[in-house]
Formats: structure tokens, sequence, C-alpha cells
């Protein structure tokens, strides 16, 4: 069912959830590399990224805030990419 973001992140998950930020500390590919493969919840934001709120409701939920680098990637490219990155490092590529 639909939910706003706030309802939907408060809900308990027994997987890993990742937002992006481009102010995050970590990248995607560090975090995943000391990660073993699994199941993961990447939530990317609209244009012009989550609000300071939503980061803090999501990290306080037990959200990773990770980068997927240098570059700002546009919404519908974003969840791509970052499924192609997490494949390649867990598979050794």
């Amino acid at each position: 069912p639909l939910a706003d973001f706030k309802s939907w992140v408060v809900q308990s998950s027994n997987q890993p959830r990742i937002l992006f930020s481009p102010a995050a500390p970590q990248t995607l590919a560090g975090w995943a590399r000391r990660q073993a493969p699994r199941a993961v919840t990447l939530m990317i934001g609209p244009e012009g990224g989550f609000s300071a709120d939503e980061e803090e409701v999501a990290v306080a939920n037990g959200a990773v805030l990770l980068s997927l680098g240098e570059r700002v990637l546009r919404t519908e490219t974003a969840g791509i990419v970052a499924s192609a990155a997490l494949s390649t490092i867990w598979s050794g590529g």
C-alpha cells in the first residue's frame, strides 16, 4: 500500500536501508566492500534530494546514509547505477 515517506521509514525492516545523499560521509562502494551480499532497500530521492528532516528521520530509524560518489545522478538513473555497483562489488567483479 502507498504510504508517505515518514510513515514508511519508521516501519521495521530486516534488510539494510540505504538512503543516498550527496553529503553522506561514505560511498556505496566503500560500504558494500565491508558487507556480505544481501537484499537491501535503496532510497533514491527526488530531484534536489531528500530534505534534511527526511534524512534525519531515516537515519534515526536505521537507514545508512551513503553517496554514489562525486557526481549527482538523476533520479531515474541512480537506482540502476546503485544496483549495478552492488552487483559488481558483491560478485567479485
